[in-house]
């Protein structure tokens, strides 16, 4: 009775959920009368990269095809004689309008040049034309409106579960955070006000509502901590704590400080679900949880894979790649999330663990072995006829084929032993007993072992074992309690 109820209770809407769902679409809308002022101003039609607060305007791509002098790779250092100061705006230019001209200085190879580059206005197909000009750009958009899908379905089967409420929150500002990335970002926002707001309002979404909500979820997940139980209050602390950040960015502070808070909060969030892990004890909430901290942990992992590239040189193929997996790494966090929230398929989170440890080291076993054997047999190959040879690629994957069997069992018997251990000595009790079955022609014997292995390998609080006995027309129990 008590789990109906509570079924009830968290498919109920009421004033709580329907606030959340208010602030969730606040968060989706909020961007789009920027976004159209933003693509109504004049603007040069190129694709650039900006990054603040120093901003480095560097020209890639003429999206629009407008006639220009500029060169992918420019660099622009003043507009109208006016120096790009980077955080200090400069005077709106005179020839700022549709059909008219800026003078643009830029660096070239080391040299100044002065360009009249024409002002045009963004259309449709140029403005789809640059959110679609790399395949993680795509990505990036789909993955957002994939993860506020996910957040609305999990709000909508849970609209009372606080969990379902932190999760549809933080679902709808990764999508109003996409919608101001999928701008082009324009020189204007060094002179004009509202351009300039546009781009700050992603440093709002990072510090609200990207690490506090999941905090707060870890908070309410799967049930409240005790002392959210106490100070219900306590779960909107995180969202307080961001507004600081973002009060001295418009003091002037510089936007790291609201990106570092939200990745503390991230870490906090992480350590909240450890927590639970310990502290919850019946199956189903630990089960939930472990669904919540791996799902975030590897989504995580994902969503920062492309950084790789800020230690180790990457080739434009793979950089891609890796951002594409980036945005998959969001929607990682909202599906597990999700799953955890809803309980659906809860227990394959063993399953997917358990394949993800075999196979992994398998693959990467046979990756070692197989590129050790290429160069080993490639070495005494070389050594004697003085060439290379296809031969030895040849021979070293007939050998990895011939060893991909044997070692998946022994890497699966390894970690069953290792990290399942039950699962293992169940596994061994039922091949013992189906050995012994082989020569057993007692039947009271053979039900005595019955018994035992199943209470061995399940351990019930008590077994009852029905034989049809064909003489008597009645059947025989044996029981162990």
């Amino acid at each position: 009775m008590t789990i109906q109820a509570q079924g009830q209770d968290e498919k109920r809407f009421d004033r709580g959920a329907r606030l959340t769902l208010i602030v969730a679409l606040f968060l989706v809308l909020l961007p789009l009368p920027f976004a159209l002022y933003s693509l109504s101003v004049p603007t040069d039609g190129w694709a650039k990269t900006g990054d603040m607060p120093d901003v480095v305007w560097i020209f890639e791509q003429n999206i629009l095809g407008a006639p220009s002098m500029l060169d992918p790779g420019d660099h622009l250092v003043a507009l109208e004689g006016q120096p790009i100061a980077g955080t200090e705006n400069i005077s709106v230019p005179a020839g700022w309008a549709a059909g008219g001209s800026l003078k643009y200085t830029v660096e070239r190879h080391g040299q100044l040049l002065t360009i009249d580059v024409p002002q045009v206005n963004w259309t449709l197909a140029g403005w789809l034309r640059y959110n679609t000009r790399t395949s993680s750009s795509v990505a990036n958009k789909l993955a957002s409106l994939l993860l506020l899908v996910i957040g609305l379905f999990t709000f909508f089967k849970r609209p009372d579960s606080p969990a379902a409420h932190h999760l549809l929150i933080f679902c709808a500002a990764q999508l109003g955070f996409t919608i101001i990335f999928s701008l082009p970002q324009e020189i204007s926002m060094e002179f004009d006000p509202w351009v300039s707001w546009t781009w700050f309002i992603p440093f709002i979404y990072i510090s609200v509502f990207t690490g506090p909500p999941l905090l707060a979820f870890s908070l309410t997940f799967p049930r409240p901590k005790t002392s959210v139980q106490h100070r219900p209050w306590l779960v909107l602390v995180p969202y307080a704590l961001s507004l600081l950040p973002v009060a001295l960015q418009l003091a002037g502070m510089p936007p790291m400080i609201g990106i570092s808070l939200a990745a503390v909060l991230i870490l906090a969030t992480l350590a909240s679900l450890v927590h639970s892990l310990f502290t919850q004890r019946d199956a189903v909430s630990r089960a939930q949880l472990r669904w919540a901290f791996g799902g975030l942990a590897l989504g995580l992992a994902m969503a920062f894979s492309p950084w790789i590239g800020f230690y180790v040189p990457l080739p434009q193929p793979l950089a891609d790649i890796l951002s594409a997996v980036s945005s998959l790494g969001i929607v990682a966090i909202g599906l597990a999330l999700s799953i955890a929230v809803l309980r659906y398929r809860l227990f394959d989170i063993d399953i997917i663990i358990r394949r993800t440890l075999i196979y992994g080291a398998l693959t990467l076993t046979l990756g070692l072995v197989y590129f050790s054997s290429v160069l080993l047999l490639q070495s005494l190959f070389t050594a004697i006829s003085r060439q290379s040879s296809t031969l030895v690629l040849v021979i070293s994957t007939l050998g990895i084929a011939a060893l991909f069997t044997p070692l998946h069992r022994r890497i699966q018997r390894d970690i069953d032993r290792r990290f399942y251990r039950k699962k293992y000595d169940a596994e061994q009790t039922l091949a013992d007993f189906s050995a012994s079955l082989r020569q057993e022609v007692d039947l009271d014997e053979m039900s005595e072992r019955l018994l035992a292995v199943v209470e061995e390998t399940m351990q019930p609080k008590f077994i009852h074992l029905w034989i049809r006995n064909n003489e008597e027309k009645s059947p025989g129990w044996k029981s162990l309690n």
